[in-house]
């Protein structure tokens, strides 16, 4: 076999290239081989978005920078001249027996897209900071267990208040508005609602108004010889002196947090903070363990042991409480309202238009007959390009849904994002219809709108550079009706085309005479 490989080996003859025969030039360090192109256009886009990350900060490095600096910021904290607290007061939660002091983090979301975020206590000093400073809230009229007398501004023992958050974490880049409000809150613990390392009942801040942020505070009873004091202290006021327990209305349970559990953090020694109260046991139950030496008539039962102890702190410091910040206003339906608007108005004067037709061919696709899911329409918002917030699209929405049945009105929904429109500018409209209407029907034939418009002084002629006639077929697109021309133009139909373009133009002179370009002779003298 060694003798047959050989001689095949040795009758085995090289093949080279033309260019290799004649010795042709080797190759160089820059010569370029492969998919090169390919190759540089990959580098050219990760640094491309390198480069946008790093502008919007996006970067981890850049993220975890605003986190600290954000969460660490120097916040103000009330001042009690008399020690009394009170709704409105910004207080530190401090626990009686670590001392930690109770913090969030709204850059850390305890189940991600739930808009739940992380809270848990840190070993420090209790300085006022934006993470560690709360502020009280009166629940609204219905979730309150007093009947609450709105002058009345002390928080009493057992009534009901919502902790917020500091207004310096909802300062978001690029908004002008706060963020939505962060409550502190608990559930009942379940599968996915639990905490990490103790599978305890989770603690966290959310967003949500519901039953889920509303505590109350109690007195520990200090012994089953204390019981009385406990329930007469209710309805007196709360003051930074008193150790209380944090209970959590809707499950009864306390919060604390657990010494056992330490996380090295950039923050520092951090303890797993949730909601927990462990029964006392029955009668016989009291009687085996005092038989047994294990505890006696004056031993704590596990509810008020030290472990579920909490005290507020206000600042010893006048000064402390003076707020020097700048901040954005809050996010109200009127300030959201606005955002939207304004967003929508940057797309340019043909912002409503493209906005109503792009909805219209949405109409068509799914056969609609107007109306569209509020989930569908807060998807199309953000694929036609708003970028907000869900919470800020919900409360847009929720202008509109007013019976909570999930199904919008588009015309309705687009009437209120682009506002009202004014008086004389909605006259001026109607001046132009009723000439049409020459038989006073409440409908024009569309012959008549084809006839009489002159697209002269159309905006998307002067500024858009189209045509006349492109100006006209783009009126007339406004009419179909599923995709389809109708014969007969509606008023409603018509003073939506215009109600559109006033939403995008400020001056009211502007506005008349793109009007009576587009219509001459049209208007009452």
């Amino acid at each position: 076999d060694l003798t047959i490989f050989a001689s095949r080996f040795q009758s085995f003859q090289m093949q080279f290239t033309p260019q290799q025969l004649a010795g042709g030039p080797k190759f160089s360090p820059v010569t370029r081989i492969g998919n090169w192109l390919e190759e540089l256009s990959l580098e050219e886009a990760k640094v491309s978005n390198f480069q946008t990350r790093s502008s919007n900060g996006n970067l981890a490095l850049r993220k975890m920078e605003i986190k600290i600096g954000v969460c660490s910021e120097i916040v103000p904290h009330t001042y009690s001249e008399d020690g009394i607290v009170r709704f409105g007061d910004t207080v530190i939660l401090q626990h009686d027996n670590t001392g930690s002091v109770l913090a969030c983090d709204p850059f850390d979301e305890v189940i991600s897209g739930q808009g739940k975020y992380l809270v848990s206590t840190v070993a420090e000093q209790p300085s006022p900071k934006a993470r560690n400073t709360f502020r009280i809230v009166r629940p609204p009229p219905h979730m309150s267990n007093f009947d609450d007398n709105i002058n009345d501004p002390i928080v009493h023992i057992g009534q009901s208040f919502m902790l917020a958050c500091n207004e310096s974490l909802l300062v978001k880049p690029g908004s002008k508005l706060l963020a939505p409000t962060l409550y502190l809150s608990s559930t009942k613990k379940n599968e996915r609602m639990a905490t990490k390392r103790t599978n305890r009942q989770l603690v966290y801040m959310s967003s949500a108004v519901n039953a889920e942020a509303i505590w109350l505070t109690v007195l520990p009873s200090r012994g089953r010889s204390n019981a009385s004091g406990r329930f007469l202290a209710m309805g007196q006021p709360l003051t930074v002196q008193d150790s209380l327990q944090i209970t959590h209305r809707q499950t009864n349970m306390y919060l604390t947090c657990d010494p056992a559990e330490k996380t090295a953090t950039e923050f520092g020694v951090e303890y797993e903070a949730f909601a927990d109260r462990s029964t006392v046991p029955g009668k016989l139950g009291l009687i085996v363990s005092e038989f047994k030496g294990l505890s006696t008539s004056q031993t704590l039962s596990k509810p008020d042991a030290p472990i579920f102890a909490w005290h507020f702190v206000a600042s010893n410091d006048r000064s402390a409480a003076q707020d020097r910040r700048t901040l954005p206003p809050p996010a109200t339906k009127d300030t959201i309202l606005r955002e939207v608007q304004d967003a929508v108005k940057a797309r340019g004067v043909d912002a409503f238009w493209n906005l109503r037709e792009f909805f219209q061919q949405v109409e068509k696709r799914t056969l609609s007959t107007g109306k569209i899911d509020r989930e569908d329409l807060k998807a199309c918002l953000l694929d036609w390009g708003i970028n907000t917030s869900s919470h800020y699209l919900d409360t847009i929405v929720d202008l509109v849904d007013n019976t909570r049945l999930g199904l919008i009105d588009v015309r309705e929904f687009l009437a209120v994002l682009r506002g009202p429109v004014s008086a004389n500018r909605e006259r001026l409209v109607e001046d132009i219809y009723h000439a049409l209407d020459r038989n006073h029907e409440r409908v024009v034939d569309i012959d008549e709108v084809t006839r009489h418009f002159h697209g002269e002084g159309h905006p998307l002629v002067t500024i858009g550079g189209l045509s006349e006639k492109d100006a006209l077929a783009h009126l007339l697109k406004s009419f179909e009706v599923k995709g389809k021309a109708p014969k007969k133009v509606t008023y409603e139909k018509f003073f939506d085309y215009y109600a559109d373009l006033s939403a995008a133009i400020e001056d009211d002179y502007y506005f008349e005479d793109i009007l009576r370009s587009n219509w001459i002779g049209f208007f009452k003298k």
